[in-house]
């Protein structure tokens, strides 16, 4: 369920959206969405503030599967990966995705899919 919402444009045409969802009792997580002309930034995260890892994807020519690479971090395995390939597929734009929730937090089967169905919730209303 979506917490609190609020959206910010600033002079050089950057939409920033901030939300948070409770995923599981006692478990809220953060988003700051940065839409930019043609990709986007994403963060998600706890309360508490890092940024541990960076990757993008985009969509390439004919390709079936996006391009994606990580920017920073070294896990090709950690679930902003796949989530922005999961995003340039679906909105064929460039998407750089920043995951920051700790692994104790997606132990639970099926978290890391809550915490990207409500991301994508909120991207279709942008």
């Amino acid at each position: 369920k979506i917490k609190k919402k609020m959206e910010i444009t600033n002079n050089f045409g950057i939409q920033v959206h901030q939300f948070s969802a409770d995923i599981q009792e006692n478990i809220t997580i953060f988003y700051m969405v940065f839409a930019l002309e043609e990709s986007y930034f994403i963060w998600i995260g706890t309360s508490t503030p890092s940024l541990s890892e960076i990757n993008i994807s985009m969509m390439i020519s004919n390709d079936k599967v996006p391009t994606t690479t990580n920017l920073l971090g070294f896990q090709l395995d950690e679930p902003g990966y796949d989530i922005s390939q999961r995003l340039a597929k679906k909105y064929k734009k460039i998407f750089y995705v920043s995951f920051n929730v700790p692994e104790s937090l997606l132990m639970v089967p099926g978290t890391t899919s809550v915490i990207e169905k409500e991301l994508i919730n909120e991207l279709k209303k942008l």
